[in-house]
């Protein structure tokens, strides 16, 4: 499952009912924070979060703060960063 939700997502304090069902339910595969530029305010910035069923084995999340879809190097480095990430975990 993934979805696009604000960044403080698990760190505002509504959070805590979410945080309990993802510990019982679901594990949190990756988190990608996307550039506060996308949008009209900062406070507004989102991250695509990428969820799976709970299995018996953890996962090292993916976490990574993008801070530009404009800039080439960037974006590879993001590439780099994920297929190494990918390489050492199965989802």
């Amino acid at each position: 499952m993934r979805f696009l939700a604000p960044t403080d997502l698990l760190t505002s304090p509504q959070s805590e009912l979410l945080k309990s069902w993802l510990t019982e339910q679901a594990q949190l595969v990756a988190i990608v924070a996307l550039p506060e530029d996308l949008f009209a305010q900062g406070a507004q910035s989102k991250s695509i979060f990428v969820l799976q069923k709970k299995t018996g084995e953890g996962v090292e999340p993916f976490v990574y703060p993008l801070t530009s879809l404009r800039d080439p190097e960037i974006l590879m480095e993001f590439k780099e960063n994920f297929q190494n990430w990918c390489q050492g975990h199965e989802i």
